[in-house]
C-alpha cells in the first residue's frame, strides 16, 4: 500500500516542511527496524508536487507474512 503525508483527506495538496519530512522518515525508520516482525523496509521518498514537498511511504506485499507489530508495552 502507499500512505501520503502531506496530502489532506480529500487529496488536496499541503505539503510539508523538509524538516517534518526527515523526522517522519526517520520515525517510519525505526518503527519498521524495531516494531515489525518480520521485517519489513517500507520505500521512502520525498516528492514535490504544484511546488510542495510530500513524503510517499510504499510497502509491498510481503513473502512472509502475516507480519506482527510490537508496541514494546507490556
Amino acid at each position: 500500500g502507499t500512505v501520503y503525508i502531506g496530502v489532506a483527506d480529500a487529496g488536496r495538496i499541503i505539503g510539508i516542511s523538509e524538516d517534518e519530512a526527515l523526522s517522519e522518515e526517520e520515525k517510519i525508520a525505526a518503527v519498521a527496524a524495531t516494531c515489525i516482525t518480520p521485517r519489513l523496509l517500507p520505500s521512502v521518498k520525498l516528492v514535490r508536487i504544484e511546488g510542495k514537498a510530500i513524503l510517499v511511504i510504499e510497502v509491498s506485499a510481503g513473502y512472509q507474512r502475516p507480519y506482527a507489530v510490537s508496541t514494546g508495552r507490556n
